[in-house]
C-alpha cells in the first residue's frame, strides 16, 4: 500500500519543477517492525557516489507463552503440560556508515541501482524473566534438561561489514523509496548473568539457546540470541525525503 502511494504521488509530481536536492533523510520502515527506530541521513558527495550513516534506537517490551516445555504428573498420577511464559525488556542502539555508488546521479539526485559497502555497530541489552505454571512440580518434571527458570540479564555487541545491493526510487518533489539487501560479516560477543544457578552455568547456557530457539519465537527478539559471529544477511526498507 505505501509503495502504491508513493508511486502514483511521484507520478503527478514529476511534471513540476523543483529544486534538486543534495541529500536525503529517511526513517526505516523494516526496522520499525522491529522495535528499532532508524534514522538515516546520505548525501551526494561525487558524479556517481554518495555516503551515509544511520542511527538507531532500540527499545521494546515483549512477551512469549510455551505450553509444552515439559510434563509432569500430579498426586493422582495424571500427566500435564507445563506452561510457561517470558516477559523481556529490551534497550540498546545501533550505528551504520555506508558508501554508495550509483549508475550516475544526475541533477544532485541519487537515484536509481546501487552498490554499496557499510559498518555497522550495535550493542543492546536484555532483561528477562521466565515463569512456570507449577512450580510444584519441579521434582518430576521430565521432557526438559534443565527444569529452572533462565532468568537473567544480557548484553549483545557486534561489529560487522557488509555490501548490498538496492534501488532507491526519486520523486521530483523530493519523496524517496529505498529497498535495499547483501551479505555481511559481523564478529558477535554476548554475556549473560543468571539471578541463580541451581546447577552449572553452562546448562543454564544450554537452556538459554534451547529455548529462545525452540520454544519462544520472537523476531525482535531471538534474532539477538541467535547471533554469532559469522555471515549474516542485512535488508531494509525506507521512506525519506530529499532537500
Amino acid at each position: 500500500m505505501i509503495i502504491c502511494a508513493f508511486v502514483a504521488f511521484s507520478s503527478t509530481s514529476r511534471a513540476q519543477e523543483s529544486p534538486q536536492p543534495l541529500q536525503v533523510v529517511k526513517i526505516s520502515l523494516s526496522d520499525f517492525a522491529l522495535g528499532q527506530y532508524s534514522f538515516e541521513y546520505e548525501r551526494v558527495a561525487g558524479a556517481d557516489w554518495s555516503a551515509g550513516v544511520s542511527i538507531s534506537g532500540i527499545g521494546f517490551e515483549t512477551s512469549a507463552e510455551s505450553f509444552g516445555l515439559g510434563y509432569f504428573y500430579d498426586a493422582m498420577g495424571e500427566w500435564h503440560s507445563v506452561y510457561s511464559k517470558i516477559d523481556a525488556s529490551v534497550s540498546g542502539f545501533e550505528a551504520c556508515l555506508n558508501l554508495r555508488k550509483y549508475g550516475v546521479i544526475k541533477g544532485n539526485m541519487p537515484e536509481g541501482f546501487y552498490a554499496g559497502v557499510f559498518l555497522q555497530l550495535r550493542q543492546v541489552k536484555s532483561d528477562l524473566a521466565e515463569e512456570f505454571s507449577a512450580p510444584e512440580a519441579y521434582s518430576t518434571w521430565y521432557g526438559q534438561a534443565y527444569p529452572h527458570s533462565i532468568d537473567h540479564q544480557a548484553e549483545f555487541n557486534s561489529l560487522g561489514i557488509g555490501v548490498q545491493l538496492g534501488y532507491q526510487w526519486m520523486a521530483d518533489n523530493g519523496l524517496s523509496l529505498d529497498v535495499f539487501a547483501g551479505p555481511m560479516f559481523r564478529r558477535a560477543n554476548r554475556t549473560l548473568a543468571f539471578d541463580e544457578l541451581p546447577v552449572s552455568e553452562e546448562a543454564a547456557l544450554d537452556a538459554v539457546d534451547d529455548r529462545m530457539h525452540q520454544y519462544y519465537h520472537i523476531l525482535s527478539l531471538t534474532r539477538f540470541y541467535q547471533a554469532r559471529t559469522g555471515s549474516w544477511f542485512k535488508a531494509g526498507l525506507s521512506l525519506g525525503l530529499a532537500f
